[in-house]
């Protein structure tokens, strides 16, 4: 019994330490990056960028896996030259894609700890009937995180261009807050 004592005591500092992964950014890339640091790392992932979509603030990607997951296209946002959200799109079949969103639930939640909110609809115990209620926008399958310096991270089965897209949000609340003063200031 003091063997088992002596070793809880020794492993609670461990134990209280062992927090989870925080939001600070996306694929290693700290968020407030500039769009020349993005663009390398991205690029050097293998990722190619899609000229026609980018814009001022937005740059566009596709052509790489995150987690060994293709990619559709990956869409980076700049306030004053600084990434503060990204957004990852995953194209799935109707057939692969809640098995996709689970699998992807799963690993986030081991990186980054236990979801804030889910909303996954475990009444629809039928796959078939899950993806018609998605396609009719009658629920939305989601999945957010929220780390404690308030940045987060949203998982999301939606309907887009004839097919299905798993959508994965990454955002710098700080900086989005730039964004929202700026948006209100036009006002």
């Amino acid at each position: 019994m003091k063997n088992i004592l002596s070793l809880l005591i020794f492993l609670l500092p461990c134990l209280t330490f062992a927090q989870k992964k925080s939001i600070d950014g996306f694929m290693d890339i700290p968020f407030g990056s500039d769009s020349a640091t993005v663009k390398a790392a991205v690029l050097a992932k293998g990722g190619k960028q899609v000229d026609s979509l980018c814009t001022k603030n937005e740059l566009v990607f596709s052509n790489f896996s995150l987690s060994q997951r293709p990619v559709s296209y990956l869409f980076v946002d700049f306030v004053k030259n600084k990434a503060y959200k990204a957004m990852f799109s995953f194209k799935y079949s109707d057939n692969d894609i809640l098995y996709a969103y689970d699998d992807l639930v799963s690993d986030i939640t081991a990186v980054y700890g236990k979801p804030f909110e889910a909303d996954n609809y475990p009444e629809f115990r039928s796959t078939a009937a899950k993806i018609r209620k998605v396609w009719s926008k009658d629920i939305v399958i989601k999945t957010i995180w929220i780390a404690k310096n308030k940045n987060g991270m949203g998982l999301e089965i939606e309907p887009f261009d004839e097919s299905l897209t798993l959508t994965l949000l990454y955002e710098d609340t700080s900086l989005e807050k730039i964004v929202d003063n700026k948006r209100q200031s036009d006002l």
